[in-house]
């Protein structure tokens, strides 16, 4: 798997956010926040980029912190129960998931071996960007379909 590096100016993300093991990840909990999350868009205000949804996340040795939500304008209100996140203008090495879910850390391990060969780190300040548009949506596609696609973004710095 072959990686670009681009910069992503930053912008406002309004979503739902949820923290836990990774064993709950891989029993629905993940699922169940796009739901709960698909089930609050409609009073999310200023949507900057329609039916494009951003998955967020900080991985760590035992669990993860994963959000859902939508690329905003900066000055809209925040509806109760929600969250914005601020994603600041940062470097990432971005890579596109082709395949089944169940492939996904195939192609997160792709991505780690290529930044190696690139002497890039992953900066552990800033969130992993995923990206999803019309090439697979979580809740409505098949998640062990062939043609599913999203987009990876890993925050990068240059290896010291």
């Amino acid at each position: 798997m072959n990686g670009k590096i681009t910069t992503i100016e930053n912008f406002k993300l309004i979503g739902l956010g949820w923290t836990g093991p990774y064993e709950a990840a891989a029993r629905g909990d993940i699922v169940k926040v796009w739901k709960n999350f698909f089930s609050r868009l409609p009073e999310i205000a200023g949507i900057v980029e329609k039916n494009v949804y951003y998955a967020p996340f900080h991985s760590r040795k035992t669990d993860f912190t994963y959000y859902v939500g939508v690329k905003t304008e900066a000055d809209v209100q925040v509806p109760t129960g929600l969250i914005q996140l601020a994603i600041p203008v940062q470097q990432y090495a971005m890579f596109t998931h082709q395949g089944p879910m169940s492939q996904v850390e195939q192609s997160y391990l792709q991505a780690w071996e290529w930044m190696k060969e690139q002497k890039l780190d992953k900066d552990v300040s800033v969130l992993t960007l995923e990206r999803y548009d019309h090439r697979f949506h979580p809740i409505h596609d098949e998640a062990e379909s062939e043609t599913n696609e999203y987009e990876i973004y890993i925050p990068v710095q240059k290896r010291e």
